[in-house]
């Protein structure tokens, strides 16, 4: 290709493979094809062609496309991978942009440049989510002294200079309409925050039940909360039932019937007024379901797939797949769309992420938006606006945020997602977005700070222990002077007197530390943590007061909570399964010696993780993986026997190792403990009316297990256009 052009000049595109990119309009074209980019997307895929296969670092990028602002690192591969998805590309096997691990990106495929003017045609659009029909191309016409002619001169008959102007009024308006439509709306905001409850008790899966009622799960049912006079009631006709949403066409909720064992997960439609429940088909769920607009869909899901039936349970069918298990689907405003929310176990992590799928099952499932932060769950749809608002945060403290999906013909503008709320009040982390029926107020769930706490038996009270600092792993020392523990919202490790006075801060972030004990002499602390650019979690070993926490071996695996034996010459821990509560089959229980640094394997143990060894040294107490079944392992007979509890978190043994308290693994449990010898099991309190924010808290001085509360309270957010 020839130019005329010095060879300075920018290219006017670049082609590469069937994929030709112009520069001018930053538009993408495959066998003359548009593909859709963001403004961002485009921008990117600029830089790295511009860049003539040389490497592009991370941060030249985020200046190029982010200029005088700052973002998140992980905005930038979330947009790679939508360059990706354009070009049909792969990051394990790319054939177009190549990732240099920590340094940047570079274009690899063979580019020609294009500098000369060429003609074209023009590009039909396709759009995968939106029937919009293409463009109509104008003729262009020649204005000579006044009047309007077409190209050659020739006037089409009964052709005038008014007809002139009445075009130019047309395309005026029309342009004035367009540039309007293109205009941002103002985003919401949230005018005022009401407390609407002050009870503080466990509260989720919030639902509208009309104008002035609202559903919550309140422990062991679902309650009704009338908002005009702030009462709780019983709903006589919901009584039995865990509803998931309701349909205003039909006057039903969709629900299941936990008490019914076995059946616990089939579908029912239960009717409002109390006249009676019926059973959708066969269906059964293991996430949630939800109505269509009209009334006439349910969609549902159940393990790794998304289902959508009729309102009578007929004919079932499959609109999405997925890898990770799928939840709370909810339809778009024109039931053409489902979102779900979709949560994938991997490297022992788990992260989510919202898609969009058809709702007549065509088409392969796309992802929704950008998540801002981590944390992320899926949300709704204000009704009669075009926003969308979901929960994103981190595992500490989450915000509502809401994404603008107003869709503008011909704009490939970016779908921007921003934050509604900002942790008012102090600590809060809120939850379960439900839109009032007219649209004008968002009501929330709010769990606020966690204090850590411990149970009052005669007030039948949680009251505050150690001034209630956000705090768990509460561990004193061997000679009760001292305590450790771990603030929640930085996963440091901390250490005070006794009482909580004159606290000192042992470890720094970017270190993470998730679990911590005394070692029996009081002079070195276990630790599970992260080190600082490390990807897996170890056990350390760190001088009680303070220091460099080094790792009892170098090998890159991840180790679980560490126990030390009495005589503080050796440490036991469990390996961590890549899914949790899935084992891979090569689990088991070590014992680490520190001095000789040699490490063996308890007999036995194949399948078990959690391990705590009792204070006399007789026993090796553990968790199987599958069920959390409490496992105790006698070190004078080399045997393990299964002891009468399953679904437990967080074994302690007390301090004369008379007891080995263990958590319920969801909360909504009695806590209880274990009596030795005899392997009696107590209940001590019912945790069913308190949020707790994090299990595992330690136990008191005086033996008292400790808890981590936060108060849920129901608000409502007015909302409002700035």
């Amino acid at each position: 290709m020839t130019s005329d052009r010095p060879e300075t000049d920018p290219p006017e595109s670049y082609a590469f493979g069937h994929f030709r990119f112009h520069v001018a309009d930053r538009t993408l074209t495959r066998d003359g094809v548009l593909i859709r980019l963001t403004p961002k997307t485009a921008e990117l895929l600029l830089a790295l062609l511009a860049a003539d296969g040389r490497l592009v670092t991370k941060e030249e990028l985020l200046q190029r496309i982010w200029p005088s602002t700052f973002v998140e690192d992980s905005n930038l591969p979330f947009q790679v991978h939508q360059v990706r998805q354009a070009l049909d590309d792969s990051a394990a096997e790319p054939r177009y942009i190549e990732t240099l691990p920590r340094r940047g990106y570079r274009f690899i495929h063979p580019i020609e440049t294009e500098r000369a003017e060429l003609a074209r045609a023009t590009p039909v659009e396709i759009d995968v989510e939106r029937q919009v029909p293409p463009s109509v191309a104008l003729e262009p016409t020649a204005v000579i002294a006044g009047e309007t002619n077409p190209p050659g001169g020739v006037r089409p008959r009964g052709w005038s200079r008014w007809s002139a102007v009445a075009v130019v009024l047309v395309v005026a308006t029309a342009a004035a309409v367009f540039a309007t439509n293109l205009a941002e709306p103002p985003p919401l905001r949230i005018a005022r925050i009401t407390a609407l409850t002050s009870d503080g008790t466990q509260k989720g899966l919030l639902v509208v039940l009309d104008r002035d009622r609202l559903l919550a799960w309140t422990g062991r049912s679902q309650s009704e909360f009338r908002i005009s006079d702030g009462t709780w009631r019983s709903n006589h006709a919901l009584a039995e039932y865990q509803v998931f949403d309701v349909s205003p066409t039909r006057g039903e909720a969709l629900a299941i019937r936990p008490a019914d064992a076995g059946a616990e997960h089939g579908l029912w439609a239960v009717r409002l007024d109390g006249s009676g429940a019926r059973r959708i088909g066969m269906v059964q769920t293991r996430g949630r379901a939800s109505w269509s607009h009209d009334g006439q869909k349910i969609v549902y899901t159940d393990q790794h797939n998304v289902y959508v039936t009729d309102a009578s349970g007929g004919p079932v069918k499959t609109i999405g797949t997925f890898s990770g298990n799928p939840d709370d689907p909810r339809w778009s405003r024109t039931d053409r769309l489902v979102r779900v929310a979709v949560g994938n176990s991997s490297n022992r992590t788990v992260t989510t992420n919202i898609f969009d799928i058809r709702a007549d099952g065509s088409g392969a499932p796309t992802p929704a938006f950008h998540s801002p932060l981590p944390w992320l769950n899926s949300g709704v749809w204000i009704p009669d606006s075009s926003e969308y608002v979901f929960e994103a945060g981190t595992e500490q403290l989450t915000d509502i945020w809401a994404v603008n999906e107003r869709w503008v013909p011909f704009s490939q503008r970016e779908r921007v997602s921003y934050r509604l709320t900002n942790g008012e009040p102090a600590g809060a982390r809120y939850s379960n977005p439900v839109p009032s029926l007219d649209g004008k107020r968002i009501f929330v769930l709010a769990t606020s700070r966690p204090r850590l706490s411990v149970y009052d038996a005669s007030r039948h009270a949680m009251t505050s222990y150690l001034g209630g600092i956000p705090a768990y792993a509460v561990r004193f020392s061997p000679d009760h002077r001292s305590v450790v523990y771990i603030d929640f919202f930085t996963s440091t490790l901390w250490r005070a007197n006794a009482d909580g006075s004159n606290p000192r801060q042992l470890t720094f972030q970017p270190w993470s530390v998730d679990a911590v004990e005394w070692s029996p002499d009081g002079r070195r602390l276990a630790l599970r943590a992260r080190a600082p650019g490390q990807d897996v979690t170890k056990v350390h070993i760190m001088s009680a007061s303070g220091g460099q926490p080094e790792p009892i071996d170098l090998r890159r695996i991840e180790q679980g909570t560490p126990t030390w034996s009495p005589d503080g010459g050796r440490v036991a821990f469990g390996d961590v399964p890549d899914q949790y509560g899935n084992r891979s089959g090569t689990e088991r229980i070590h014992v680490h010696d520190l001095l000789a640094h040699t490490t063996v394997d308890v007999p036995g143990s194949l399948g078990l993780w959690s391990s705590r060894w009792s204070p006399d040294g007789t026993y090796l107490a553990a968790t199987r993986i599958s069920d959390r079944a409490v496992m105790l392992f006698s070190f004078a007979t080399k045997q393990w026997r299964e002891l009468p509890l399953t679904r437990v978190d967080h074994l302690t043994w007390s301090a004369d190792g008379q007891y080995l308290y263990c958590e319920a693994e969801s909360g909504t449990r009695p806590l209880a403990r274990i009596r030795f010898p005899k392997g009696e099991v107590e209940s001590l309190i019912d945790l069913s009316s308190y949020s707790i924010r994090h299990t595992g808290a330690g136990l008191a001085l005086d033996g008292r297990p400790l808890l981590l509360v936060s108060p849920t309270n129901i608000y409502a957010l007015e909302l409002d256009r700035r």
